[in-house]
């Protein structure tokens, strides 16, 4: 994603240079078309199994990135990461009790994610290790 200094316009896989408020303002007039929903449950799926929302972009070139973004259920496993990255950074400069809670309860959330992903990919990982052997 690069930022146009100029125009404070994002542009997304697709390149088309609109910004965050212009996609979102399209998004609520029903300009934007709807992602299909078998193609959603693709998308959502491929998060689950690891995939970045910019793959998914590039895969399905008839959606924008922030289309995509915002449609699925959950963010990427790199999302997740830099989430929790920055909550950790966070916590160190967090001022009060009740901001330190918020932070760590926001990425042992984060972690648990993670750890249920990772459990449900690894099973994943042996039945197809166990079909390749025989």
């Amino acid at each position: 994603m690069r930022e146009n200094r100029t125009s404070g316009s994002v542009q997304g896989a697709s390149g088309n240079g609109r910004s965050y408020c212009e996609m979102r303002q399209q998004k609520r007039e029903g300009v934007i078309m709807p992602i299909k929903k078998h193609e959603l449950d693709e998308m959502n799926e491929a998060l689950k199994n690891g995939r970045t929302i910019a793959q998914l972009a590039k895969k399905y070139p008839d959606y924008d990135y922030w289309e995509i973004y915002w449609e699925v259920n959950d963010v990427s496993f790199l999302g997740k990461k830099r989430t929790l990255t920055n909550r950790i950074k966070k916590l160190v400069t967090a001022k009060t009790k009740s901001e330190r809670e918020e932070l760590a309860e926001e990425a042992q959330d984060l972690l648990n994610e993670l750890y249920k992903h990772l459990k449900s990919n690894s099973k994943k990982l042996i039945e197809i290790d166990r079909v390749l052997r025989k």
